[in-house]
């Protein structure tokens, strides 16, 4: 079982809400992995999850307001997000499971960062 993000759609301009959702890979589920750099710690932007607020590194935060639908929902699995970072067990165990995450997902996104001027 791993987590996955379902992203509200949304303009550009608005600000992400989003929600954590389970799911079994062995039951073929559709979701799309994003693949990014991660870069640098800061900066980082403020999201909406499960009517919490999760603070994200802007690169992500970038990548999935370009990858939101702006009509309907969009689910997405992202490691930073999908796998809860101070649980190392969990890490563990997920980041052995990232190559069947992948290879399950419809479609992989990569992102890598806004245009430089």
């Amino acid at each position: 079982e791993i987590r996955i993000l379902r992203i509200e759609p949304g303009a550009e301009d608005d600000p992400i809400q989003c929600s954590l959702v389970h799911i079994n890979l062995e039951h073929s589920p559709e979701f799309e992995a994003i693949s990014y750099a991660w870069g640098i710690k800061l900066p980082t932007c403020p999201i909406t999850c499960d009517n919490q607020e999760l603070v994200i590194r802007r690169n992500l935060s970038e990548g999935i307001i370009v990858f939101r639908n702006p009509e309907h929902t969009r689910d997405l699995w992202a490691d930073a997000i999908c796998i809860n970072q101070v649980d190392d067990l969990e890490k563990s165990a997920q980041v052995q499971m990232m190559s069947l995450i992948f290879s399950t997902a419809t479609r992989v996104l990569v992102w890598l960062g806004m245009e430089q001027s």
